[in-house]
């Protein structure tokens, strides 16, 4: 499943021209990176890294303060600045995002699909495994959409359903009236009834067509929800995978990383890595700690590094947690990121920076009918509702009104409460 490809338009562009800079001399590549030439990339994947250093010179960031914007530490962006790692597909989204969030418009549709179609060709150069990634996060993504049309469509069927039914039954009502006047002996327009009857059987044969196609598309629905939960746990394994491969020789010489348990020997290996600049080891520790779908280990670590002055770290794991988790695991960690320590208010006063990169994470990179869920879950506890509207207004800010109407429909799906529905109404006034 490629994406279009694209052989003129804006991300090429921005490519020629930071290759034309390069050449000139007049890239300044920033603390750490390093011309891309005589490095021996391919050139899709120097195409790539090039429109990535391109994208983080409009955001007006450094890439310290890139890397602390995508969750990630600045070992890992400026691997990706110099090509020697491919970014994912939601890093790269929301790089784009942020180089043109200074003039306050969205991404266009075509720039979007110029930056995949770099990545995707970068990613097939670079060989199997990455490749494999982008291609599972492509198929997700069209999977969700799909399953979006499909839900869109069960609801304006369920309308005309309603619609159809009210119009049988007032049908059926005045033919009951009509009969019973004729039965009284009353003169009755047989010319009207004839008509009504028609009317009746055609409202009728409209109501089973519907119910079927009801029941067609929400099998629909729940077979691509099905394929896409597949392929999220798909994707879970293969960055699993991916990561291994990019550091694997590390991996292999450092076996301890694996028999870290508690989260004080977790913290304490991040520190060490921190405060040695070894990046690699660092990613390599939170890499292990996201894979292990540990909600209560992950919020004990995090307090644990807001406490030691590091929540810059936190806010890193977080995100990680945010973007990689399933559903059921993003919810126990909201709820345990609340429950820590046996006081509500801690994931507010002792990690803030932590829970907002998290729910903005959750806002920005996840599906609707992921959001639809986490919502209703939340929402189901009594002491939940400031993490229900932090949520909420997250998504709101960072994905539109469109996706906000599209994930009403999924509130309804989910048989949610009306409060739920009602915090993303189109209408400002209510």
């Amino acid at each position: 499943m490629s994406p279009d490809n694209i052989s003129g338009g804006k991300a090429r562009a921005m490519v020629r021209e930071s290759q034309e800079s390069e050449e000139a001399g007049q890239v300044r590549t920033g603390r750490g990176l390093e011309p891309l030439e005589g490095k021996g990339l391919t050139q899709q994947v120097r195409e790539l890294a090039l429109y990535l250093r391109r994208l983080r010179s409009q955001s007006g960031l450094t890439s310290a303060a890139l890397a602390e914007q995508l969750g990630l530490d600045a070992g890992t962006v400026s691997r990706y600045l110099s090509g020697d790692r491919l970014p994912e597909l939601s890093v790269l989204g929301v790089m784009q995002d942020l180089a043109v969030s200074a003039t306050g418009q969205a991404v266009s549709d075509e720039e979007r699909r110029e930056g995949r179609s770099l990545l995707y060709e970068a990613a097939r150069a670079r060989g199997p495994l990455p490749f494999y990634q982008v291609e599972l996060a492509l198929a997700r993504e069209a999977l969700a959409e799909q399953e979006a049309r499909s839900r869109r469509e069960i609801a304006e069927l369920t309308d005309e359903l309603a619609r159809e039914r009210l119009r049988r039954q007032e049908a059926e009502k005045v033919l009951e009236t009509l009969q019973g006047a004729v039965d009284l002996g009353a003169q009755v327009d047989a010319e009207r009834l004839e008509t009504l009857g028609r009317a009746r059987d055609q409202a009728a044969a409209r109501v089973a067509e519907l119910e079927d196609r009801v029941r067609q598309y929400e099998a629909l629905s729940r077979l691509l929800h099905e394929n896409r939960e597949r392929i999220a746990r798909m994707a879970t394994d293969t960055v699993t995978e991916v990561e291994a491969w990019y550091t694997g020789a590390r991996i292999s010489v450092e076996p301890d990383v694996a028999r870290l348990e508690t989260a004080d020997e977790i913290v304490m290996a991040l520190e060490d890595a921190r405060d040695t600049v070894d990046l690699d080891r660092a990613s390599v520790v939170i890499a292990e700690l996201i894979s292990r779908y540990d909600s209560e280990l992950v919020a004990n670590v995090v307090g644990l590094l807001h406490d030691g002055l590091r929540p810059r770290e936190g806010d890193r794991i977080a995100v990680q947690a945010a973007v990689r988790w399933p559903v059921q695991n993003l919810v126990r960690l909201a709820i345990t990121f609340r429950e820590a320590n046996g006081n509500t208010s801690w994931g507010y006063e002792k990690m803030g920076s932590s829970r907002k990169s998290f729910f903005t994470t959750i806002a920005s990179q996840r599906t609707s009918g992921d959001l639809a869920k986490l919502l209703v879950a939340m929402a189901e506890r009594a002491d939940a509702d400031v993490d229900v509207n932090s949520l909420a207004r997250a998504i709101r800010n960072k994905r539109g009104s469109a996706f906000a109407e599209g994930l009403r429909v999924d509130l309804w799906r989910y048989e949610a409460d009306v409060r739920l529905s009602d915090l993303f109404r189109l209408d400002p006034g209510t």
